[in-house]
């Protein structure tokens, strides 16, 4: 019978690492699965549950003691190298500055959902896409630097903020909020509090689970963080319950004529994050000011109008 039992149980055995071995050669080796899970906003959490407790510990230990491989740093070097590149654009915008009449007290910082360059001053069957834009752009006082090079990587929203906002790079292979959400991180909130004493607002009609973005702007240096549970959704598109970029703003600037906002007098640091323009970029025909006839291939087209919806927003 003891043989009996043990030979079930090499068979048992045998068919289990069969089926993991099945298992990593469809979908990867647990190190790759655990990867993908935590790079993705929806599954971050997941890998306990799929891999066991004590497999994801180990992967998050194997992943913290890899060594930074030399290609790696030469590849920061040169990235640190080229902002020398950029010297006389910035010298360009700090003399604009300085010419002005006044000193600026207050930002308000509006990063657009998957905007891309290539609208601005663009037009399409005789529309302007962006026809704000491209009238801050003509604006004498405005520095526009149009060629930035895009760090995001596999569509993460997340990069583009800390890109922009802490003049940090994102990681290749790894979404910084999921991973590293309780760092101290340098930002333009915690500056503008510090020279000016601002009170910071971040305003954002996307909701704070994505992208765990809850966790990490909480060491962004805002005073107030408002996500889409903040905010009036009964004007929304097809989608997550946001409320629309107009709707949005509507309301933004209601609450600050009302004072509950950047009252007055008080210098203020305001960032604010827009929705509508996100993929799979569907505005309804009711919604759109500029009308497309002919047909463009997907997503162009669509794009065109979501672009154009947030730009009038």
């Amino acid at each position: 019978r003891r043989k009996e039992a043990w030979g079930g149980y090499g068979i048992s055995l045998a068919v289990m690492t069969g089926i993991c071995a099945i298992h990593s050669l469809v979908v990867g080796s647990p190190m790759t699965g655990i990867d993908r899970l935590k790079a993705d906003s929806r599954y971050h959490s997941a890998p306990a549950v799929a891999y066991t407790l004590p497999v994801s510990v180990l992967h998050d230990y194997l992943r913290d003691i890899e060594p930074v491989l030399p290609e790696s740093k030469a590849a920061v070097s040169r990235r640190l190298s080229d902002f020398n590149r950029y010297k006389e654009e910035r010298e360009l915008a700090d003399n604009k500055l300085t010419a002005l009449s006044y000193t600026p007290r207050n930002v308000v910082y509006i990063i657009l959902e998957s905007f891309e360059a290539w609208p601005v001053g663009a037009r399409v069957e005789g529309q302007e896409i962006t026809p704000n834009l491209n009238r801050f752009v003509a604006d004498s006082t405005s520095w526009y630097a149009r060629r930035v090079l895009s760090q995001v990587a596999h569509g993460r929203s997340m990069d583009g903020q800390l890109e922009l906002t802490t003049g940090l790079m994102p990681l290749g292979e790894m979404s910084f909020p999921l991973r590293y959400a309780g760092n101290e991180y340098p930002h333009l909130a915690k500056t503008l509090k510090a020279q000016r004493g601002t009170r910071n607002y971040l305003l954002a009609s996307n909701a704070a689970w994505s992208w765990n973005s809850g966790a990490v702007t909480a060491n962004f240096g805002f005073d107030e963080r408002r996500y889409s549970d903040a905010w009036d959704a009964s004007e929304k598109f097809e989608g997550p319950d946001n409320p629309t970029d107009g709707s949005f703003m509507r309301q933004i600037v209601d609450k600050m004529r009302a004072g509950e906002i950047w009252p007055v007098g008080q210098p203020a640091f305001i960032e604010i994050l827009t929705f509508s323009s996100h993929t799979p970029f569907l505005i309804p025909e009711e919604h759109r000011s500029i009308h497309l006839k002919e047909k463009y291939p997907a997503p162009l087209g669509d794009y065109i109008t979501a672009i154009n919806y947030t730009d009038v927003a």
